[in-house]
């Protein structure tokens, strides 16, 4: 769940999550050539309350560990969009809300590793505010791998194509696409909670 939530004092601001969210999908060979990604988020609940409004989108991130999460892994997310953002209008309480991976965030699904994600508002990656309102809060709420069962769990789905090499007295190339789904770690992905003041400047 990501929250924003406004002060009552003018233009400060009190809460503003972020979400991290790594895959394993090493088991892509590392000669195969990724086709298509979509990072999957089942809502849960929204209130805008506040009238920002704000969009969610995929973004990179770089947590110190791939087991374990801490506070300093807040700011380790990036500001280049992965996919085409969801509107908060558009964000399904009731269904898996599909992010689909424009050609970086491709380009950043590992083929031997973890792939590293995160969720956050397009406002905040941008470092532009929303109009500020007292007390305001929007929040877009998503499951997570801590909650019970697998069926509602963020989820990765790659297509990909393998090339199979055969020596038979020339080289015999066939080609296959393949779509994986990869659950996230339970261990790794949660949301990154932050209670702080910030001034407009």
């Amino acid at each position: 769940t990501l929250n924003c939530v406004a002060d009552t004092v003018t233009d400060r601001w009190d809460t503003l999550d972020r979400f991290i969210a790594l895959f394993d999908t090493s088991s892509i060979g590392d000669t195969d050539t990724i086709d298509s990604g979509v990072l999957s988020l089942y809502g849960t609940e929204k209130d805008n309350s506040g009238g920002f409004g704000m969009s969610l989108n995929i973004y990179t991130s770089t947590p110190a560990s791939n087991t374990a999460l801490v506070a300093g892994d807040y700011d380790q997310t990036g500001t280049t969009a992965q996919a085409t953002a969801i509107t908060y209008a558009g964000f399904s309480t009731t269904a898996y809300n599909d992010f689909t991976f424009n050609a970086t965030g491709r380009e950043n699904i590992s083929k031997t590793g973890v792939s590293k994600f995160s969720a956050k508002y397009v406002n905040d990656s941008d470092n532009s505010q929303p109009t500020w309102a007292s007390g305001g809060i929007e929040l877009i709420g998503f499951y997570n791998a801590d909650d019970p069962g697998t069926s509602r769990d963020p989820k990765l789905v790659v297509t990909y194509t393998v090339t199979y090499s055969v020596n038979v007295n020339d080289t015999v190339t066939v080609t296959e696409s393949v779509s994986l789904e990869f659950p996230y770690d339970v261990s790794v992905n949660d949301t990154v909670n932050v209670k702080a003041t910030a001034t407009k400047s």
